[in-house]
């Protein structure tokens, strides 16, 4: 284009703007739309791994690698909850907000698809959970490992 209108000295394109990435875009729009109330913390998440959002009141984010996973437990308040998978690779979770016991389990069992464990059919797979605020262990055993298809539609 630029030799098209002999344009000689032009700034050189760059990355560009996040705002313009459809995938951040919508976990923005879910912030913005679900958290009144949100910080600079929130905002770092949106970069972080796979967003859910199980309930107008909680979200879920999961690690796509250890990189993120650090990232995501550094980001944690004293509020949220921490999943961790026993025995098995897989991601760290990070369940924001008022979660009710069901939620809870639906994030566990969320984790636990994300991770190696999904692939042993008859193993027992235990997911770990921090209350940061009580600073409690907690373990869910997950009997069964959902499809990705059965939660799809809580994809940000």
């Amino acid at each position: 284009l630029a030799g098209k209108f002999q344009i000689k000295k032009f700034l050189s394109p760059s990355g560009g703007c996040l705002l313009c990435d459809p995938e951040f875009s919508k976990k923005l729009d879910d912030l913005v739309t679900y958290s009144k109330d949100f910080n600079i913390n929130d905002s770092y998440l949106l970069r972080l791994g796979r967003h859910f959002r199980l309930s107008p009141q909680c979200k879920l984010i999961l690690g796509r690698n250890e990189e993120e996973n650090n990232k995501i437990s550094s980001l944690s308040r004293e509020k949220d909850m921490i999943f961790k998978i026993e025995k098995f690779p897989g991601p760290t979770a990070l369940l924001r907000g008022n979660p009710t016991q069901r939620e809870i389990s639906l994030a566990a069992k969320i984790t636990i698809s994300y991770s190696k464990g999904r692939e042993f059919k008859d193993s027992e797979k235990y997911v770990i959970y921090k209350l940061l605020h009580d600073q409690k262990n907690y373990s869910i055993l997950i009997s069964e490992v959902l499809e990705k298809k059965e939660f799809e539609d809580l994809v940000i």
